[in-house]
């Protein structure tokens, strides 16, 4: 029936690290975080495409996050994403690299990380061939996912966020969605 038309897609098991952990463990050093009582964490999603079983081709897809300050009545400004990875690739860009995460929780390619220095590092690989983010400091951060005339939009794909909660929230709660056309 009309289900069986639809292409498939699902959405993995999301991980979620202590942003300050992760690179204090990897450092050995104390982070000093931005100014301001605010708690931060790096996020990795993960979703699938398949191809569909008609020859219908999926021409976009979308994976959206949306932030909820813990507890609730902290107000909007409270949950939101300090920085997304990636921001933009286009098929040109390089299909995997090692990203780290530097002590301004920014994403910078790991490969210019000297030991000893302030970052987590992070693999990466590149499945979707052209990827934009949206949101940046804002509660419902997304990134678009586009097929190239060589490259059907078919595979696995992680993206990271590094999120944050502002005092008076203590946590976040965050649902994720993903819409294909």
């Amino acid at each position: 029936g009309e289900l069986s038309k639809r292409p498939f897609v699902s959405i993995g098991q999301p991980e979620v690290w202590s942003a300050a952990k992760a690179l204090e463990n990897e450092t050995g050093k104390k982070w000093i975080p931005p100014l301001g009582d605010a708690k931060y964490w790096l996020v990795r999603l993960a979703c699938t495409l398949r191809e569909p079983p008609d020859g219908t081709k999926i021409i976009e897809a979308s994976q959206t996050l949306y932030l909820l300050p813990q507890p609730h009545s902290a107000g909007e400004k409270s949950a939101y994403a300090h920085n997304l990875f990636p921001q933009r690739l286009g098929v040109e860009d390089k299909s995997s690299f090692t990203l780290s995460l530097g002590p301004e929780l920014g994403f910078a390619d790991g490969s210019s990380v000297k030991v000893g220095e302030l970052g987590t590092t992070i693999e990466y690989r590149k499945v979707f061939p052209v990827i934009q983010s949206y949101g940046l400091g804002e509660s419902n951060p997304s990134w678009v996912f586009k097929p190239h005339a060589a490259n059907p939009l078919i595979g696995s794909q992680f993206v990271y966020a590094v999120l944050v909660a502002r005092s008076p929230a203590t946590g976040l709660k965050a649902h994720v969605e993903m819409t294909v056309t």
